[in-house]
């Protein structure tokens, strides 16, 4: 998917393809792209420039980490991308960012964020910040077809290789008693908040979590899942 910074372009589709398909809104500002961003299919149109344009790339995994953590930032995006394929009956992505689970707490009343603090990490994640919107919020690691899959609780699921730092279902950041705390599930290397390592025998599960901002490693401490987390 695109954005045009500047000028126009215009949609080119085989006669074998659904013309409803792409997604296109020409002009600077303008929107456009292919539904195959979404599903990972094979793409099966084109946009050709009309005279001279600048556009800004959006990659497929930028955009589902913005649509899964931050889908209120994509909304003004939605709209006409759901009137052009003809999906009119489709929810508001608004709206949706504004449910919150009968058993979770309001995130954004605490004003917190998670900033992925190196490249790996970064490029894991797909976006600069992730604001929580609702608690508890949890992290592990994506499932890779080894073991049991990925917690269907799992809010945020990052992909790592060999050997691994991440557990399947590492940390979350919770509501206690009014308060947020950072709870680790009994991951395998732990997490550290600054410089307090949870989980593991004799070690604590819970630290508090402090307006400000706090260092979090989650896993050996070279790891290179490293989060500056704020709370405002």
């Amino acid at each position: 998917m695109a954005c045009s910074a500047s000028g126009r372009e215009k949609l080119a589709c085989p006669a074998t393809a659904d013309l409803a398909s792409p997604a296109a809104k020409g002009g600077t500002g303008g929107i456009f792209g292919d539904d195959s961003f979404l599903t990972g299919d094979a793409r099966d149109s084109d946009a050709r420039a009309v005279g001279d344009v600048s556009v800004d790339f959006l990659r497929r995994n930028e955009f589902l980490a913005i649509l899964t953590l931050q889908p209120q930032l994509i909304a003004p995006l939605f709209e006409p991308v759901f009137d052009l394929i003809g999906n009119v009956a489709a929810p508001s992505v608004e709206d949706a960012a504004k449910d919150v689970p009968e058993d979770g707490a309001d995130g954004a009343a605490f004003n917190i964020r998670i900033i992925p603090d190196g490249k790996r990490v970064r490029s894991a994640v797909g976006i600069d910040e992730v604001a929580i919107l609702r608690l508890p919020f949890r992290i592990g690691r994506r499932a890779g077809g080894e073991g049991k899959d990925t917690y269907t609780d799992v809010d945020l699921a990052l992909e790592d290789r060999r050997p691994f730092n991440l557990s399947r279902r590492h940390f979350s950041i919770e509501e206690e008693d009014g308060a947020l705390i950072i709870r680790d599930f009994g991951s395998y290397h732990g997490t550290t908040v600054n410089g307090t390592t949870l989980g593991g025998e004799g070690r604590p599960r819970t630290a508090p979590l402090m307006t400000g901002e706090s260092e979090l490693i989650t896993g050996k401490p070279d790891s290179p899942f490293r989060f500056r987390i704020v709370v405002d």
